[in-house]
């Protein structure tokens, strides 16, 4: 048997333990989590939990019918024992129904009432400590239980059977997947007999197609409007029609209008090759051949860097501080540049406003695109030529062949192959994003976009250097700084950019004091070539603070590699918080003085992706928390006290990095700038004084390499804080200027992707390429 979980998927049954016989009578003090009374309760609240109980009901049934058939086809006297005793035990109980999601029901004179499993009704309270703690689990279940129930595809026959509302949803589907395929099947039978018996037409029947076209005229007027986009199509294919049937054929003199030929162009995209051929007949449209010639020339009109910049915002960006007083070489011009990608859904459209296929992957050259669909016009005309001649002859040596090659043939013809499978499509649309960072002004904006199949360290090197030249060569809009995640592709594109190491890019004093703590041969930055200003590459802090939380998720699971050790006696891990937590009464829903809960340590990969939750298990409460445990002798824990030493530094140094990156101290000026690149780089070294430590234990053979982060976030980490403190020594301290650090991350980029997606419900992949654009110039 299967009972429906929680997102309606199935899951098995497990056979309940016989409940205990001597049960405690109801307590009068504890009124449950929920008492539903007829007299009182409304419409909307016995829709919100009559269905939590329809769903124990059938949870209840099926587990009983499990029992009851396990027992009839038991080989054992043992097994069966054991599933007779499931049944008795429930017979004694004096509960009807079984629990389900900690919550159990109980009929009472005026209606019923749902109490946790195991209340006691203990407590002096009105509800009981118990139900307290249950009635979160319960209250989501009985929201999730009025939804209907949707299996998965796969499910098998005697699971859907088990429920009236999944056995239905599976006949409904069955039904409208069988008239479907009748409306295929009745379909193709009409085109093959339309293609068998029709013919050409010529003199007077030519004249009574023209007046049936006439009269079609007449009835699709009363069917649309005559602004809609369907009757001006209809118009323009209508006077073609009309110039056809008047020279007898299509000839040379006949000229299309550029939506009639658009449209064929979209046609012939998304249809194979012998379809477009059918419409072809039918409708009059322009010879395939035609057809791929335009298709080149929409895709090479301009070269990839020109259409991926974009030159109008920038422009607008130079007139914008024109006005405002801001020539070129103030440093409201100067900016960073923020870049990420995101999923796209591969659908090749056409931009009516600039008369170009979108959707295919920008990465690859013109010549690639323009010989693609020379190379199917070439094909088509080489097996028309075939047919026309009546087929070649093949030798012997082909005919030997012919039988092992005839399946590849098949697969391969091009005749049952759509234009677009031959395209490759754009998964991702990488975006760049231009913000000021004047603190007075606020000058944010898209500067450029690619589609891409896959994000390559090829595609945002050349790109970015492609967007950061032209900003400043034309435009007199200077880059100090690129922000990325570190994702692969942005991690070797900052290996092979990063020119400059950072011991020559800040103040040797500060250098000579930590060079014994520090490691200043790490590249951060590269020359602008235009501007002679250096330009410093660094990772996004949010992702590094969620990249370094998962790591302690990892070091709290047994199947992982991962085990975070300051040293034997010092381990970092998210269990060593959450046994804290919940000692001191976090699972209690009582208020704490954390923002801690069960989805900080219980992750998925969609809470994972939260960044406030990765920064509130490092934040200063938690710190306070783990501080006063330690020192309470009354809370206990399941590591010795002494362990959290090293968690409680550490989350101090991470808490303090977070708020000097989110500006909590105000901006970073003259005044201030050498007291923050002192602060962080006491920071990284207290990193390398743990990297030395996990080292030597290496060495040592007292530990492995997965005591401490992954070497990609341990050179995150040094290109964080060594690149902030090159920022800091180039703009505040050199330049005299004042930095707002709440803008060196990508979080405007991430918001910029978060209000175009609303344009879709949120959806992750639903927006195409034009959609992106068109949400772009929306939400800029």
């Amino acid at each position: 048997g299967v009972a429906p979980n929680a997102r309606g998927a199935f899951r098995p049954i497990v056979s309940p333990q016989p409940p205990v016989v001597e049960e405690p009578p109801s307590p009068s003090n504890c009124r449950g989590i929920y008492d539903i009374v007829d007299s009182e309760a409304d419409d909307a609240t016995l829709e919100r939990f009559v269905p939590f109980v329809i769903r124990t009901m059938v949870r209840t049934a099926a587990a009983l019918r499990q029992a009851v058939t396990g027992a009839l086809k038991a080989k054992t006297k043992e097994a069966k024992q054991k599933l007779i005793g499931v049944i008795r035990g429930w017979m004694r109980s004096s509960h009807m129904l079984l629990p389900w999601n900690g919550g159990i029901i109980k009929k009472t004179a005026g209606g019923f009432c749902i109490r946790a499993e195991d209340c006691k009704g203990d407590d002096s309270a009105v509800r009981c400590a118990s139900c307290k703690e249950n009635s979160g689990a319960v209250r989501m279940a009985s929201s999730r239980a009025a939804k209907p129930l949707r299996p998965h595809p796969n499910t098998r026959i005697e699971d859907l059977s088990e429920y009236q509302d999944t056995a239905r949803w599976a006949i409904e589907n069955a039904r409208e997947e069988a008239r479907f395929q009748k409306e295929m099947r009745m379909k193709a039978e009409l085109d093959l007999k339309m293609l068998r018996e029709s013919r050409g037409v010529s003199g007077q029947a030519a004249d009574t197609v023209l007046r049936v076209i006439q009269q079609a005229d007449e009835v699709i007027g009363e069917h649309y409007d005559d602004d809609s986009n369907e009757m001006e199509l209809w118009k323009l294919h209508f006077v073609h029609l009309g110039n056809v049937a008047k020279k007898g054929k299509k000839t040379r003199g006949i000229r299309y209008h550029p939506k009639l030929l658009d449209a064929a162009i979209m046609i012939h995209a998304m249809t194979s090759n012998s379809t477009y051929e059918k419409l072809q007949e039918i409708f009059m449209l322009p010879d395939r051949s035609h057809i791929c010639r335009k298709s080149a020339e929409m895709v090479a009109t301009k070269s990839n860097t020109l259409r991926n910049v974009h030159t109008h915002t920038l422009a607008t960006m130079d007139s914008l501080f024109d006005e405002l007083g801001y020539p070129v070489g103030h440093f409201a011009r100067e900016g960073k540049l923020s870049f990420d990608a995101v999923n796209a859904n591969p659908v090749l459209e056409h931009d009516s406003k600039s008369n170009k296929l979108m959707g295919m992957d920008q990465s690859m050259s013109v010549s690639v695109v323009k010989g693609q669909f020379e190379s199917m016009a070439r094909s088509m005309a080489t097996m028309a030529d075939a047919d026309a001649s009546g087929g070649t002859e093949t030798s012997s040596a082909d005919s030997d062949n012919a039988g092992s090659d005839a399946d590849a043939n098949v697969a391969e013809d091009p005749e049952d192959i759509a234009i677009i499978d031959n395209l490759r499509m754009a998964d991702q649309h990488l975006c760049f994003r231009w913000t000021s960072l004047h603190p007075d002004v606020k000058v944010s904006e898209i500067v450029a976009t690619i589609d891409v199949g896959c994000v390559t360290p090829e595609v945002v090197s050349a790109m970015s250097k492609e967007v950061i030249d032209m900003m400043s060569a034309t435009y007199g809009l200077d880059t100090d700084a690129t922000f990325a995640d570190d994702a692969t592709e942005n991690a070797k594109y900052a290996a092979v950019f990063s020119k400059l190491p950072a011991e020559g890019l800040i103040d040797a004093i500060l250098v000579e004091e930590y060079k014994d703590k520090v490691d200043f041969s790490i590249k951060v930055a590269f020359t602008d070539l235009t501007t002679g200003n250096i330009t410093v590459i660094l990772p996004d802090m949010p992702h590094l603070v969620k990249n370094m939380v998962t790591a302690m998720e990892l070091s709290s699971t047994p199947s992982s590699k991962r085990d975070l050790y300051f040293d034997a006696d010092n381990p970092v891990n998210l269990n060593m918080i959450k046994a804290v937590w919940k000692a001191t009464g976090g699972k209690s829903n009582q208020q704490q003085h954390t923002k801690l809960t069960l989805q900080h340590f219980e992750k998925n990969p969609f809470t994972r992706m939260r960044v406030y939750l990765a920064v509130q298990v490092l934040s200063n409460s938690v710190r306070i928390m783990l501080v006063e445990a330690v020192d309470d002798d009354s809370i206990k824990v399941p590591l010795d006290k002494s362990k959290y030493a090293h968690l409680i530094e550490f989350i101090e140094k991470m808490n303090r990095l977070v708020d000097i990156c989110n500006g909590r101290d105000g901006n970073w000026g003259p005044d201030n700038g050498r007291a923050v690149q002192k602060e962080l780089l006491d920071t990284l070294a207290w990193f390398w004084n743990w990297r030395k430590n996990h080292d030597e234990r290496v060495k040592e053979e007292k530990g492995t390499e997965y005591n401490f982060f992954a070497d990609a976030t341990w050179m995150c980490i040094q290109r964080l804080l060594l690149g902030l403190v090159v920022l800091i020594e180039d703009l505040c301290i050199r330049k005299g200027q004042t930095i707002v650090p709440r803008r060196l991350n990508t979080d405007d980029l991430e918001n910029h992707f978060a209000n175009c997606r609303q344009f879709v419900g949120g959806s992750h992949d639903k927006l195409t390429v034009k959609g992106w654009m068109a949400a772009h110039a929306k939400a800029s």
